[in-house]
């Protein structure tokens, strides 16, 4: 389960810049029809990964939506809002055409050639892109099980054919897990390595406008993928190759990801949730010394006086670094729990209850908008 994990972490990263690398992940089945499919049935469906030593590991696609979701857990109200919002355009798009654009400069000679060789036209080759464009986009902004079921199963069925018309009946879902997991491993490094030499990165991210964070973490992104599929002694490098086949490229992919989002979340606002997702997901706090996940809710007793409260970033040693003091603190409920004004520490109220203790950037009167962490506090 640790290595789905961060499978799916790494399809919720890598969806921020890609749309067209993870169509094989879900698209193994044969018939590309207008079916569908009730989340029921979803259930059945089991997908195979396989891990560092050979061996596979199943997952039914019930855990996978039940991981998905919980990494979205960082995701606040408003930004799901955003995300939803970005859904109802995305479907709209579609039906007035104003997507269509956004699959031209995946429409190569070579993406041509392999559908006129299955027998199908250019236009047919134009239809099969922009469906499966829209079917994955799909999958990346569901915010809730049934949607987000749906969408899996949706993708896998609608869109086979056309993966394996791109990228060949070898293209394996067991390998494509595994350079997702390797770019998830690159990402990762890529993002503490920004941080460890500028911890204030965090900080200048929390109060970027919705452009600049996409951007940032796209160029991210874009690196990370580049030092796993580039190397040609990498076991992954089959990816360039498959991508050079058919006149793509990683850039490419990412441009396109580029134009879809001018179209149907032109301000943004859905990329900036997810890329704070990804943020949020890298903080976590100590009480008193034990460390907690900021979705992990912390419990306290009536009375409980100061516990000195330290955030830091998983896996980074940032020094001397005091992230809890250079943003502002708040409460909802100052009778059930508070907070230090420079976040130092967090005291129980007098009242039983839960309250949620938000940190953002101080000087930011949208909190919400700009928050880093949330911690859900329960007095018994």
């Amino acid at each position: 389960m640790k290595k789905t994990k961060k499978i799916l972490a790494s399809l919720a990263i890598a969806g921020m810049a890609l749309t067209m690398i993870p169509f094989n992940a879900f698209a193994e089945g044969l018939i590309p029809t207008g079916i569908s499919v009730g989340a029921a049935t979803v259930t059945q469906i089991t997908v195979q990964t396989a891990d560092q030593g050979g061996s596979s590991h199943t997952a039914t696609l019930d855990q996978i939506v039940t991981e998905i979701m919980s990494y979205r857990g960082y995701l606040n109200p408003s930004e799901k809002d955003s995300i939803n919002e970005a859904r109802t355009k995305l479907l709209t798009s579609v039906q007035d055409g104003t997507l269509s654009d956004s699959a031209d400069g995946l429409l190569t000679d070579q993406v041509v050639a392999r559908f006129q060789a299955k027998g199908f036209t250019r236009f047919d080759a134009k239809v099969a892109l922009i469906k499966a464009i829209r079917d994955f986009q799909a999958i990346r902004y569901s915010d809730d099980n049934a949607a987000l079921e749906s969408a899996l199963l949706n993708f896998k069925i609608e869109n086979g054919r056309t993966i394996r018309t791109l990228f060949g009946d070898d293209f394996k879902v067991e390998l494509f897990y595994g350079f997702m997991m390797a770019t998830q491993d690159e990402l990762q490094k890529e993002i503490k390595k920004e941080i460890k030499k500028n911890p204030s990165v965090i900080l200048g991210l929390v109060g970027s406008s919705n452009t600049e964070i996409k951007d940032t973490l796209v160029e991210w992104l874009k690196t990370a993928l580049h030092n796993v599929a580039d190397p040609q002694n990498s076991k992954y490098h089959v990816f360039d190759q498959k991508l050079a086949d058919i006149g793509w490229n990683i850039d490419l992919l990412v441009d396109t990801q580029r134009q879809i989002g001018a179209v149907i979340d032109p301000s943004n606002a859905a990329e900036k949730a997810v890329g704070m997702s990804v943020i949020r997901s890298q903080i976590q706090y100590k009480i008193n010394g034990t460390i907690y996940d900021p979705l992990t809710r912390m419990e306290l007793k009536k009375g409980d006086n100061k516990l000195k409260l330290v955030l830091s970033v998983k896996g980074t040693d940032t020094g001397a670094f005091n992230l809890a003091g250079l943003l502002a603190w708040k409460t909802d409920n100052s009778a059930i729990a508070t907070v230090a004004e420079d976040g130092s520490s967090i005291k129980a109220g007098t009242t039983k209850g839960t309250t949620v203790i938000t940190a953002y950037r101080i000087n930011d009167s949208q909190v919400e908008m700009n928050e880093l962490i949330r911690i859900t506090v329960i007095v018994n």
